[in-house]
């Protein structure tokens, strides 16, 4: 009965994470007759972000204390195991449709020399500097809070050895670039297939072999908006 019950719940979450992303689509690509004008924010997609970016912070928390890597599940949330997973893999259900979604629609329009800077200066450029510097000089520093970590950290870098995947922030680049270099040249239909079919191959073949691995592409191929 319990395994049931879950199963339940997560056809419902998962159908409620589908009508939210397609609501997401339909509403943020309208046109609500103002080409004349200059284009206004959705606000729509304006809050799918938000909820969005609450979802991975909430549901990292969670998982990391209920990992063992943070310790708050040995003072105020002891015991709330029960609670905590299911909400954990409940969010995650609306979670990655809904970022895939948002990730998807703003990725949508021409091709323009305006937009590919913006993608080299906004996305591409952060990304390597979380990567290759922010994150495995500095987060990994403080999560240790040792003077060798960060001594350690620092010789990597002046060697250039220096990374930490962050799949996410890669797997989008990989998005964002194909269709500006792929996807914009094809109709949206023939597009959506052929994503499909490589979303797909990517959900039931390994990717990430020993030696690809930091590239993730069985994150960013299975996820593939």
């Amino acid at each position: 009965a319990g395994e049931g019950r879950t199963t339940a719940t997560a056809v419902v979450v998962s159908a409620v994470g589908a009508v939210v992303a397609a609501a997401l689509y339909v509403f943020a690509t309208q046109d609500w007759g103002d080409a004349a004008g200059p284009k206004e924010r959705s606000l729509l997609l304006d809050h799918a972000k938000l909820l969005g970016s609450f979802l991975v912070i909430y549901g990292h928390f969670m998982y990391y204390n209920l990992t063992g890597e943070f310790t708050e599940m040995k003072t105020w949330l002891n015991g709330a195991e029960d609670i905590m997973w299911p909400a954990v893999h409940a969010r995650g259900m609306v979670m990655m449709p809904l970022i895939c979604f948002v990730s998807g629609v703003c990725s949508q329009g021409a091709v323009t020399a305006t937009r590919i800077r913006r993608f080299l200066a906004n996305l591409v450029l952060p990304t390597m500097l979380w990567v290759f510097v922010a994150k495995p000089v500095i987060y990994d520093s403080m999560m240790t809070m040792r003077a060798d970590t960060l001594q350690e950290r620092v010789r990597a870098l002046g060697t250039l050895q220096a990374f930490h995947e962050e799949w996410y922030l890669q797997a989008l680049v990989l998005w964002r670039g194909s269709t500006f270099m792929l996807w914009s040249n094809f109709h949206p239909a023939v597009s959506f297939v052929l994503m499909l079919g490589l979303s797909c191959l990517g959900g039931y073949h390994h990717f990430d072999q020993a030696e690809i691995a930091w590239m993730k592409l069985d994150e960013a191929l299975g996820f593939l908006p």
